[in-house]
């Protein structure tokens, strides 16, 4: 338990795959949730989590509304208003219908099919690779935009739209959805690209040296294996080890 203060801060959660997600009793859990639990005992900060859109997230922390939030992505605009700290890796791949896939075998393939649609969630971003496709492909009018992740898959079962971003921890949910049983392929276009989630911290709202309380407590979650235990407990056995930073 930490000496001085520390808040209450309020944490923006959002709902994706194996980080943020309904059980099987309808209670939220995943590895954010359990990394902001753990962060909670740690610190000893007053951690007050809440469920929002990703979209409304990116929104009140460029505000300076919102103190906390999982998983996020640095870019040059984000670093004026957040600090990043990095815990944890991912990869996106692409989820094809499976109608589709022999047509669209790689990104230029994709892209020469201008009946071909993909859909992301909006603010998100994917890396290098598939950022510089998404932008050829909204130049096109090629990408439908949703507003959460439970909306992504259901406009990817009904084949509104016949690819998809995904990231590796999400392969249970995905595989386990009946809607999409049988109806996609997986494809890797970008296989040397990582993508980093941070815990976002407000710089307006987090003082450094409370930020700093953060990364210690992250980076010995990462030395004394609590982290490594958090992802194999939510993710995919065989994803859980790339997921380490090293």
């Amino acid at each position: 338990m930490a000496a001085e203060p520390c808040g209450p801060y309020r944490v923006g959660l959002y709902e994706f795959g194996a980080l943020y997600y309904r059980d099987a009793h309808g209670d939220w859990a995943g590895i954010d949730k359990d990394i902001i639990e753990e962060l909670r005992k740690r610190t000893g900060c007053l951690l007050h989590t809440s469920t929002e859109s990703r979209v409304r997230i990116w929104s009140l922390l460029s505000q300076g509304k919102l103190d906390i939030s999982t998983s996020g992505i640095s870019t040059p605009e984000r670093d004026e208003y957040a600090r990043f700290i990095p815990y944890l890796a991912t990869r996106n791949f692409v989820l094809l219908r499976a109608e589709s896939a022999d047509i669209a075998a790689s990104m230029d393939a994709f892209l020469s099919h201008p009946e071909l649609k993909v859909g992301v969630i909006r603010t998100f971003r994917h890396g290098a690779q598939y950022d510089g496709w998404l932008d050829k492909l909204r130049s096109q009018d090629r990408v439908y935009e949703t507003a959460d992740y439970p909306t992504l898959l259901r406009l990817f079962a009904i084949g509104r739209v016949q690819a998809i971003l995904n990231i590796n921890t999400n392969w249970r949910p995905v595989l386990a959805d009946s809607s999409l049983a049988g109806h996609f392929q997986i494809a890797d276009w970008a296989p040397r690209e990582t993508v980093v989630g941070s815990l976002v911290l407000s710089r307006s709202r987090i003082p450094p040296e409370v930020a700093q309380r953060f990364e210690k407590a992250l980076h010995e979650m990462r030395e004394d294996g609590t982290l490594r235990a958090i992802y194999g407990k939510h993710a995919d056995p065989r994803v859980a080890d790339s997921m380490m930073l090293h």
